[in-house]
């Protein structure tokens, strides 16, 4: 097994293993190209990828998250999506499953409909570890055994798309706090926090209080960062103020710069000019 993420990026080789007998496929995958990849009404499948390097954008029922290295990418049937990964090279672990599988995953994980498509800055050598695991077993896997992995391949869903972080220690109002954080680190979500703590089951007052104390920081000042932090990554990317200010719910333009201004003390035209300085 490999000791670190880098060093397996540095190693990489591509490998794809299908079991036919029910699709379920689990690669690695190598490119140099862009990518583009979206959903069809003949090819719809269930989708968890681990973008090692590369970066691009994925586009879920119109709204636009950012993919960076070791970002996870979620590709839900029943969704409109669109995955974009810019040239050069990128590196994937994908775990492919068929449609139809959705909705039993979806019971057995209630998470799963819930949690955004993308999660961001995702490493561990435990969870590497785990997936190459899965593909062992699903390359010696056949029609009549393939089904015993079902314990596996719900193991590792849960750990790499954030879920285990979610449930918490399982305290009670703790993971609901958890819960409103990663609702919180959505930073294109128009939910209100009283919708958000709604979400959580939760009063709005409950969360307000519960989340300073977890956290020293309310719930809106932290989403607030989570945004600036977000407009500061995507400045130093080239991405255009405005396309900002949108994507990331804000009323307008200006709205926006007095924001990032406020923030950071300078303006986001100034910002991206000094190259995030």
């Amino acid at each position: 097994m490999f000791t670190t993420l880098n060093d397996f990026v540095n190693n990489a080789q591509s490998k794809y293993v299908i079991v036919p007998s029910c699709r379920i496929g689990c690669g690695i995958s190598i490119t140099e190209k862009p990518i583009f990849r979206t959903n069809t009404a003949t090819s719809d499948t269930f989708v968890l990828s681990w973008i090692l390097t590369g970066r691009g954008r994925f586009v879920e029922s119109g709204r636009i998250y950012q993919l960076e290295p070791r970002s996870v990418c979620i590709r839900r049937p029943m969704c409109d999506w669109q995955l974009t990964l810019d040239e050069g090279r990128s590196i994937r672990l994908f775990l492919d499953l068929p449609a139809e599988f959705y909705p039993t995953f979806s019971m057995l994980i209630p998470e799963l409909d819930g949690i955004i498509p993308v999660r961001g800055d995702v490493s561990g050598v435990e969870l590497l570890d785990e997936f190459l695991e899965l593909q062992c077993e699903l390359e010696a896997a056949n029609a009549e055994n393939v089904y015993c992995l079902l314990g596996q391949l719900i193991h590792y869903i849960i750990n790499i798309a954030g879920i285990a972080r979610l449930r918490g220690s399982r305290g009670g109002t703790p993971d609901k706090l958890i819960q409103a954080r990663m609702l919180l680190e959505d930073v294109t979500s128009r939910l209100t926090l009283e919708e958000i703590a709604a979400r959580c089951s939760m009063p709005y007052s409950s969360l307000r209080r519960g989340f300073a104390e977890k956290y020293g920081i309310s719930p809106g000042r932290y989403r607030t960062s989570c945004r600036i932090n977000e407009a500061k990554r995507a400045l130093i990317s080239g991405e255009p103020i405005s396309s900002i200010a949108e994507r990331l719910g804000f009323a307008d333009v200006y709205t926006f710069t007095h924001r990032f201004s406020d923030e950071v003390g300078k303006s986001p035209a100034r910002f991206r000019d000094e190259g995030g300085d």
